[in-house]
């Protein structure tokens, strides 16, 4: 397809130039750097594994005297591992760094082609477009990689929003060798993805109510309260009373404690297995005007338990057939979802029961029921042992070499 500049072109009944920039001085530290940019203003662009990739290349470049700079605007997100964010910078003052960079990473926006009007190296993200429609045009070929997202076959959505994204069908370790192959720095990443989870990109942190504490970075995000693994109604209380919460429990709450904090309680998930709950205890629940569901895991349970609680939202919760539509990989694991319990920290439920506190590098999984249905909060991978892989081609070629040269002797 064409590029957008060249209907434009067509369009007005014009040529196509370079463009001039004029850019303005601006003073950095270091003159040996590479520049990245991500925003989340339209959301299918917004790629969030740019950190994994940040892991991945960041201690290759500065063992390589390279440093990374975030560049955009006051409102994109702050990426963790640069060594300086310039986010608050005009346009001439980001074409000045971009300018004087050694390669420019990022997803399809302006820095691209403020980049390849200079002909920056650039390792761009193309998603919900295709990369023809808007690659970088005054770039030399050889100095551009375009990763496209995998679309299943499909056409692009040319869509602000997308469910799923495509732009996670992007594997971190992709990007991280592109940025490296430009550079021209003769290293493998040894790292693979086996699976992202659909809800690895967002935060959870579940709080088992068994002890109290101030969470000074979560005043203002919601937290789960696993009242299904420990019922304390004045611990619950606490939490309740200082942070947004949702609540998981298999057994009723007290309704004066649901009717004091319900400003603070978002949903109740009651997880039971019987009609043992009256429907009086639910209706007072409703005029607290608290949003709950019941929750059934026994299909064969369901008609009946949806016909005793007729006026109230009864979902089934599948577990069983979540965890058999998994492809268990074996390797190790990243969560965004912690559990808390007495103030300890663990990456899963699994964890919880078997002692393991967060290690925060190198998860070890655990394969059973309780690890795996939360998969979609986890980020499987591997190390692919290249040092091995090399050593065992370096022999055949060896063996092969040995061989011909005893043929030729004979």
């Amino acid at each position: 397809m064409s590029h957008l500049i060249e209907e434009y072109a067509k369009s007005l009944g014009v040529k196509i130039g370079r463009p001039h920039l004029c850019e303005h001085f601006y003073p950095v530290l270091n003159d040996k750097y590479i520049t990245i940019h991500t925003d989340k203003k339209i959301d299918s662009k917004n790629y969030e594994y740019f950190p994994q990739v940040l892991n991945l290349i960041g201690p290759v470049l500065r063992e390589n005297g390279y440093k990374i700079y975030q560049v955009g605007g006051p409102e994109d997100p702050k990426l963790d591992n640069v060594d300086a964010w310039f986010l608050n910078l005009n346009f001439k003052q980001s074409a000045y760094l971009i300018k004087n960079s050694k390669l420019h990473l990022g997803i399809d926006s302006l820095p691209v082609h403020i980049a390849s009007v200079y002909d920056i190296p650039i390792v761009s993200l193309y998603s919900h477009t295709y990369a023809s429609n808007a690659y970088p045009y005054w770039s030399s070929k050889e100095k551009i990689i375009l990763i496209e997202s995998d679309k299943n076959g499909n056409k692009p959505s040319f869509s602000y929003q997308e469910n799923p994204k495509t732009i996670r069908t992007i594997k971190p370790e992709t990007i991280a060798q592109s940025v490296l192959d430009l550079l021209k720095i003769d290293q493998k990443i040894n790292f693979q993805t086996l699976r992202i989870g659909s809800h690895y990109h967002t935060q959870f942190i579940e709080i088992v109510p068994n002890f109290r504490a101030n969470l000074e970075d979560q005043k203002n995000k919601t937290l789960y309260i696993r009242a299904d693994l420990h019922n304390d109604d004045q611990i619950i209380a606490f939490w309740c009373a200082n942070y947004k919460t949702k609540i998981i429990t298999s057994s009723e709450l007290p309704v004066p404690l649901i009717k004091q904090f319900a400003s603070n309680i978002e949903h109740i998930y009651f997880k039971i297995k019987g009609t043992s709950i009256s429907n009086d205890y639910f209706d007072s629940i409703k005029k607290c005007k608290v949003n709950f569901t019941i929750c059934i895991e026994d299909e064969k349970k369901l008609s009946e338990i949806r016909n005793f609680y007729f006026d109230f939202r009864v979902e089934f919760d599948n577990v069983s057939e979540r965890i058999e539509k998994i492809t268990k990989q074996k390797g190790k694991f990243l969560t965004n979802k912690i559990l808390i319990s007495e103030s300890v920290l663990y990456p899963s439920e699994a964890h919880l029961n078997a002692n393991k506190k967060l290690d925060t590098v190198n998860e070890v999984m655990h394969d059973d029921d309780a690890f795996w249905k939360d998969a979609e909060h986890f980020y499987i991978y591997d190390f692919i042992i290249r040092e091995t892989i090399e050593s065992a081609n370096s022999n055949q070629e060896c063996s092969r070499e040995l061989e011909e040269s005893k043929r030729t002797s004979i």
